[in-house]
């Protein structure tokens, strides 16, 4: 009786130590595997430390492209803009009195339309100054964006009236206009002044400022996901643009 006794006592401790040894071995395993996940976040975190200084932003955000035109000969081209003779378009620098009452030079753009940027621009917001200079024609600016070439890109429109303005987007393939949406104000812009405008693409979706407020909120199809950047103002209308900057993210 005592040596059966025994014996499970000695069953029980070593039941005992197998379990403790299994436990050992599986906290060792977890301290391990810890202990490997700290070191490969600091690794991550020394990694991001020495990139260069805003190379992370640069991911994000940049500014694409700014022009003031001040560098420019009065009576020329914008030198770092594609004009696209059509229609009898026009463009050209000249010399008046800017938004912040000094005199300096801005681009003066009538009939079609002028570009700039790079094919691979995706999202980005554009910038700019603007002023009506014909007041008897009552047109407004009107800006392209994610142009594939002159007759497919989106166009944000503005058409000045004599009792508001209304505001329009298309999508324009093979040269046709296709609208998506419209929007009219009973708010005229004012062609003796200066304004803001601000045009934003990101994604499928379009805003459009005038004087830092919303003029136009709206969908586009995806039909053109990346592109070029241009300025129009309608036939026989003329148009100062001033400080435009494009702000935004390649594909």
């Amino acid at each position: 009786f005592k040596s059966h006794t025994i014996k499970k006592l000695m069953a029980r401790e070593n039941l005992v130590l197998v379990v403790l040894l299994i436990t050992a071995l599986f906290v060792a395993s977890v301290a391990i595997l810890g202990a490997g996940c700290d070191q490969q976040e600091q690794e991550q975190q020394q990694e991001q430390e020495h990139q260069e200084p805003g190379q992370q932003q640069q991911q994000q955000t940049s500014a694409l492209f700014s022009d003031d035109f001040n560098m420019e000969q009065t009576g020329g081209i914008p030198s770092k803009w594609q004009v696209v003779f059509k229609d009898g378009v026009f463009a050209s620098v000249k010399g008046t009195t800017q938004s912040n009452d000094a005199f300096g030079m801005v681009l003066e753009l009538k009939g079609r339309f002028i570009r700039t940027g790079e094919s691979k621009w995706k999202d980005y917001t554009i910038d700019t100054e603007f002023k009506i200079s014909n007041a008897g024609e009552h047109e407004g600016p009107e800006v392209m964006f994610r142009m594939q070439d002159d007759n497919n890109y989106y166009l944000f429109t503005t058409e000045t009236q004599p009792t508001g303005t209304n505001y329009a987007l298309y999508k324009v393939t093979d040269g046709n206009k296709l609208e998506f949406k419209q929007r009219a104000s009973n708010k005229r812009i004012d062609d003796t002044a200066w304004h803001k405008l601000k045009v934003s693409i990101k994604g499928n979706d379009f805003t459009a400022y005038v004087d830092d407020k919303s003029v136009l909120t709206t969908t586009v199809d995806g039909t053109f996901n990346t592109g070029y950047m241009g300025l129009m103002s309608h036939p026989f209308s003329s148009i100062y643009f001033d400080n435009l900057v494009v702000i935004g993210t390649t594909a």
